[in-house]
């Protein structure tokens, strides 16, 4: 009878370790995410991270000649204001493979930075130059140029950049009643297979 027990368990340990180890693939393997969804999960990671007062861990996300500038000790007080964002979802990444993007290029998606969830919604082709575009703290209207080459350039592979925009459910004062839509607008690059956050 014991015979007969370990001949079954030997015959079934190869089948056994067989499954197990398709299963921990399986899970192991994540599914490829498009160059758009990179860039959008990075994007609501640094939100979060500046949501949450991290500064430390939200500089990482900036180039690394930032990281390693002297503008990388204002960056607490150039986002101070973080503590006032309550949300951050993201309203649209445009990636293209030349030297910018395009208007109505790449993947135009929605997520949201605390549900993690992701929802498509309706193409956006061009936004209207009236539009309020804040890209530092700085006053509505005025946005900041940002150049095709940066000074990170060297390390930057031609299909790297992208334009990203978030839409902040920000706490304005004086009212801070309920929590108001601000678009913020930045360019992500790639830099040696990581994402940073442009900032001149």
């Amino acid at each position: 009878m014991q015979r007969f027990k370990l001949r079954a368990i030997l015959r079934l340990t190869p089948k056994v370790c067989l499954l197990l180890g398709m299963l921990i693939t399986a899970c192991a393997s994540q599914p490829d995410l498009s160059v758009e969804e990179q860039v959008g999960n990075r994007a609501l990671q640094w939100a979060d991270a500046l949501m949450a007062q991290d500064y430390e861990k939200a500089l990482t996300f900036m180039t690394p000649s930032y990281q390693n500038s002297p503008r990388a000790d204002r960056f607490k007080g150039d986002f101070s204001g973080a503590g006032f964002w309550q949300d951050a979802e993201i309203k649209w990444v445009k990636c293209d493979e030349a030297s910018g993007p395009a208007t109505g290029s790449g993947e135009i998606s929605t997520a949201n930075s605390t549900s993690g969830t992701s929802k498509p919604v309706d193409t956006i082709v061009a936004d209207s130059e009236e539009e309020c575009v804040v890209t530092s703290w700085e006053a509505c209207g005025q946005t900041s140029a940002v150049p095709s080459t940066t000074a990170d350039s060297s390390a930057v592979d031609s299909s790297v950049r992208c334009e990203v925009r978030l839409i902040l459910s920000v706490l304005k004062p004086p009212e801070m009643s309920f929590p108001m839509p601000i678009p913020y607008e930045a360019v992500w690059l790639n830099i040696d297979g990581t994402w940073y956050l442009y900032r001149q």
